[in-house]
């Protein structure tokens, strides 16, 4: 006998297929932005990325976007319809707030590694076709790149109306998990082999200096979470 389950099935499947789209040019939009935003600091700092670095920098990327692909649709059909267009002004106004947001939190971290080694760096200002060199700037901006790029990923899992929640995307939650332990980790110079194995150099002895830097992480977290959850958090949107 005929049934029309299939049509809301399709519907179902089509609004997940059509907010992973979304999101995934959002993320690549604040990724981008990102990168435009650390290898500008490091040009003018006169250092850069490793082949090394970069190469797992790009890994990372790639294993988010292919744990996004795991999101799975809810079973119930939601009263709220989809945006139509990504350029909704929820959508951009999260966009510009996060992008801000990664910027400042760019700016305070570096204004806290100045105060550590600003002669040092200072003179270690070379050629960007010299050799690679591992040194406090590009451990602070490898490190902030990745946790950056992971909190994009995870604030901008859409999750419910239209998809399951981010928890129940357990490889999502695991990779995130595992590069912010990792963080951890190289911050507190736990695992010095790690760290020799990532090319990054040990930050400066000062356990304010690191508590900062995570915290600034946390704050940036936080920030981009109200953005992306904006209308949300205010009722506009079940």
């Amino acid at each position: 006998s005929g049934s029309i389950k299939c049509i809301k099935n399709i519907f179902i499947q089509g609004r997940c297929t059509l907010i992973i789209t979304f999101q995934m040019f959002k993320i690549l939009a604040l990724n981008c932005l990102l990168s435009a935003y650390s290898l500008s600091i490091l040009a003018l700092k006169g250092v850069k990325y490793s082949d090394y670095q970069s190469t797992y920098m790009g890994f990372v990327v790639a294993f988010y976007f292919l744990m996004l692909s795991k999101a799975e649709p809810l079973k119930k059909l939601n009263e709220n319809k989809p945006p139509y267009t990504i350029f909704t002004v929820s959508s951009i106004v999260s966009i510009i707030g996060q992008s801000i947001t990664h910027l400042f939190s760019l700016y305070f971290i570096l204004q806290l590694t100045s105060q550590y080694d600003a002669i040092k760096e200072l003179e270690s200002l070379k050629s960007l076709d010299d050799p690679f060199e591992p040194t406090l700037i590009n451990t602070v901006m490898f490190i902030f790149s990745v946790v950056v790029q992971t909190i994009n990923f995870v604030v901008n899992y859409q999750g419910e109306p239209f998809m399951k929640s981010i928890f129940e995307n357990k490889w999502l939650i695991r990779l995130s998990g595992l590069i912010i332990g990792l963080t951890v980790v190289v911050i507190f110079d736990l695992s010095p082999d790690l760290a020799n194995s990532l090319e990054l150099i040990q930050l400066p002895e000062d356990t304010i200096y690191r508590i900062s830097f995570l915290g600034v992480l946390l704050a940036d977290f936080i920030i981009c979470f109200v953005f992306e959850n904006w209308k949300k958090i205010l009722g506009l949107y079940k």
